[in-house]
């Protein structure tokens, strides 16, 4: 009987090894606050938002650097680094990674914006969330393209 227990600690303790590093159960993850855009006519075009940093810190306040990270864009937009190219172009709204050495991670936001309405002002959102473990934060872009 006590040999399958040790087998069973032992291919436990082999299962958590390695792998992606993992923030604590305490951790937090916080991002930039929400803005709001407006577009004059005549709309269209794309919008480029960035840089939306977003940190990990524990409980105490400090910040974890290596967390893996996961970051998706909402609404049709796309992750994207400074320059504007895709940070995955397999999957261009989600991307994982790990955070720096101050529990940063960074992306770009590129959303494409309708034509203007002759009727109405057109209101939409476009978000980026970013997960670590059990924990959250959303960023959302409200955009307000004006009537031509």
């Amino acid at each position: 009987m006590k040999k399958p227990i040790l087998y069973l600690f032992l291919f436990l303790m082999m299962a958590g090894c390695g792998g992606d590093p993992l923030a604590p159960l305490d951790a937090a993850v916080t991002g930039p606050a929400d803005s709001p855009f407006t577009v004059n006519p005549p709309g269209g075009g794309t919008s480029f938002v960035g840089p939306l940093d977003f940190q990990v810190k524990n409980a105490a306040g400090i910040a974890l650097p290596g967390v893996q990270m996961e970051i998706f864009a909402y609404n049709g937009g796309v992750l994207t680094d400074l320059n504007g190219n895709l940070l995955d172009a397999t999957t261009p709204d989600y991307f994982k990674t790990e955070t720096d050495d101050r529990g940063l991670a960074r992306a770009f936001f590129l959303i494409a914006l309708p034509d203007c309405s002759a009727t109405e002002d057109l209101t939409f959102a476009g978000s980026v969330g970013a997960t670590v473990g059990v924990t959250s934060d959303l960023w959302t872009g409200t955009y307000t393209i004006k009537k031509c």
